[in-house]
């Protein structure tokens, strides 16, 4: 069995300080703030009689959702 273990995101590392000052600063306004952050890149998996192949895609998305929950 082969287990694909996937990088830590460099991106949201680096913003990671910023993002926690975005939830402080909404958090002065709003009751409930929630954030998700998501950095992902695609896998390309080849499989035919003649072998198999795994390369980088050119997909990539990079997308954050902020929330004010107190609706």
């Amino acid at each position: 069995m082969t287990i694909l273990k996937t990088q830590l995101s460099t991106f949201l590392l680096r913003n990671k300080l910023l993002l926690k000052e975005l939830v402080t600063d909404l958090s002065k306004q709003f009751k409930y703030v929630s954030l998700l952050g998501a950095d992902t890149v695609g896998t390309t998996y080849n499989v035919s009689v003649s072998g198999s192949g795994v390369n980088d895609s050119n997909w990539k998305e990079r997308v954050f959702v902020v929330r004010d929950l107190t609706a």
